[in-house]
């Protein structure tokens, strides 16, 4: 029984790809962050103006969001597929 529709790891990739692809490219960078065990790649999407001077960029306050920390955590992955929808719009 499963608590949260399935979100593979092919969805992940798919939406990611898109999301770059569609929003300006001052707006979202996405970089290869490592693999994990089972040898899947992890990215670092990254959010801000990239239009800003470096030390513009270095002197903001940033935060961190993690999803899907453990294989079970499908629910997550919806939750930030949608929050990276909202903050690229």
């Amino acid at each position: 029984m499963a608590s949260c529709f399935p979100y593979t790891y092919t969805d992940c990739q798919s939406f990611i790809g898109r999301l770059v692809k569609t929003t300006p490219k001052n707006v979202v960078k996405r970089m290869h962050l490592t693999k994990s065990l089972a040898g899947n790649d992890l990215d670092l999407i990254l959010v801000t103006n990239f239009e800003s001077s470096e030390e513009e960029i270095a002197a903001r306050k940033a935060f961190v969001l993690t999803a899907r920390v453990h294989p079970g955590e499908t629910n997550s992955s919806f939750i930030m597929h949608g929050f990276l929808e909202f903050i690229c719009s």
